[in-house]
This record gives structure tokens, C-alpha cells and sequence, in this order.
């Protein structure tokens, strides 16, 4: 049932191409089911074949190695903030600290922060032609996503900081 299913998903998917399209008399079936065929065989190859499936299983396994020796030079190098133990003992461990610095800042909306910050800690006119942007953000977000309720400071220059600038430039603190 599950394989008919499959089927069934694979034609929804090309009657929606076909019905998008702009040009439906450019689409030639005999392309289309060259494609479909190909497909079906390579998938039949990767999952029927003992060889194939142990091959992609030692590239799994190789990935996996290089991944955790990632891990584990970043815990290495950057301690806990790369993922290593805490250098302290947790005295409310899975609760949020409360930030109580936050009052000072609450009437300020983050861009406004990030400008002052970067006004101040900006050096004079030496003929340096480089720019600085600070951006302050509120929650710092782990790996998980998960915001940790602390305040951050990124500092960065060039092109990436105009990116993340433009990325984080229309999400205000709530």
C-alpha cells in the first residue's frame, strides 16, 4: 500500500508541473517518462542492492567520524561554548537565569542599542576606511534554536556584517 502511495505521489507531483507550466505543449511525455524511469531505476539501485546500500552505509559511517571529531576540537577549543562541560556547577539546571540588567534596556528597541554600542566603541577618524556595526539581540539562540534569555553583543566588520545586519534588521524585541 505504502509503495502505491509513493506512486500515486510521485504523478500528483508531475500533474502539478505539468499544470503550472506555461508552455504545457513544449513538455514532451517521452522526456518525462525517460526522467521518471530514471529515477525509478536509480532508486531501486540504491535501496535493493546489498553492495550499494553497504557502500552508502561506510560513507554514513565515515561522515559520522568526521563529525564528532568536529565536536569535539570545538568543545576543545572553545570549551563550553562549543558544545564541552560548564567550567561551574549548575545551581538551577533547565532554568531560565533572569536577566535583571534588562530593565535598563527595556524602553530601547534593539537597532537603537546596536547603533549606540557601535557609536561608542568606534575608533576616531585615523584613516582606518573599515566600518564597524554592532548588533545587539536580545535572546541568544543555541544550536537548538532554543533562546537562553541572555543578552548578546556580535561584533563584526565587511560584508557579513551588512548580511546578518539585513537579516536581523526587521525582527524588533518583543
Amino acid at each position: 500500500m505504502l509503495q502505491l502511495q509513493s506512486a500515486f505521489g510521485v504523478l500528483a507531483l508531475l500533474a502539478i508541473a505539468w499544470g503550472l507550466g506555461e508552455n504545457r505543449r513544449a513538455v514532451s511525455l517521452r522526456q518525462a517518462a525517460i526522467g521518471l524511469a530514471v529515477t525509478v531505476a536509480t532508486a531501486v539501485v540504491l535501496l535493493k542492492l546489498p553492495v550499494v546500500a553497504r557502500a552508502f552505509g561506510a560513507i554514513n559511517d565515515a561522515v559520522g567520524a568526521i563529525s564528532a571529531a568536529s565536536r569535539a576540537g570545538t568543545s576543545f577549543v572553545f570549551g563550553y561554548i562549543g558544545g564541552g562541560a560548564l567550567p561551574f556547577e549548575l545551581k538551577n539546571p533547565g532554568k531560565v537565569p533572569v536577566n535583571h540588567v534588562r530593565k535598563i534596556y527595556e524602553p530601547f528597541a534593539a537597532e537603537e542599542i546596536s547603533r549606540k554600542i557601535t557609536q561608542l566603541v568606534s575608533p576616531k577618524p585615523n584613516g582606518w576606511k573599515g566600518e564597524i556595526e554592532i548588533i545587539f539581540s536580545e535572546s541568544v539562540c543555541k544550536v537548538t534554536g532554543e533562546p537562553t534569555g541572555q543578552p548578546a553583543i556580535s561584533l563584526c566588520g565587511g560584508p557579513l556584517c551588512s548580511l546578518v545586519s539585513r537579516a536581523t534588521s526587521s525582527s524588533r524585541r518583543t
